[in-house]
């Protein structure tokens, strides 16, 4: 089951926005803040980017979480090297 869904669908101002679903707050709700589009495409181009920018921040926090365990055990080679000094 996805966590986070989005549509495209018409509105009353503009023509298109994007909309988001997330399983904690089930209700399809605009995007950000105001997000209206023209087109379609622009409307599109929108909801790539927010996917792009998740899997950006996803990868970035994989990468955080492994610099974080490396120094986590280069500490307890310190401390049990110290332990065994003593």
């Amino acid at each position: 089951m996805k966590i986070v869904r989005y549509r495209i669908v018409r509105d009353s101002y503009c023509c298109y926005e994007a909309q988001v679903w997330r399983l904690w707050f089930p209700f399809w709700v605009m995007y950000g803040g105001v997000n209206t589009f023209l087109s379609i495409e622009q409307a599109e181009d929108t909801v790539d980017r927010i996917e792009e920018s998740i899997e950006k921040a996803k990868e970035q926090y994989k990468e955080d979480r492994e610099a974080i365990n490396k120094q986590i055990k280069a500490y307890e080679a310190r401390i049990n090297k110290l332990i065994a000094n003593k």
